[in-house]
């Protein structure tokens, strides 16, 4: 639920989050689908984060 998506939004910028929402969005409009899942949405903010790591500056 919401307790999942807030733990994993963690720490991305509001701009971050809106990507990973449009992304999960975009590829249930492109399946067809009227819904998407928590899991889902989870997964697209978790990549964030990861992205968000490897490209990290390194003081």
């Amino acid at each position: 639920g919401w307790a999942a998506i807030e733990q994993a939004a963690r720490g991305l910028s509001q701009a971050e989050v809106a990507r990973a929402a449009d992304e999960v969005v975009k590829t249930a409009i492109l399946e067809q689908r009227k819904q998407t899942t928590t899991q889902e949405v989870v997964a697209k903010l978790t990549e964030r984060q990861a992205m968000r790591t490897a490209f990290a500056v390194k003081l």
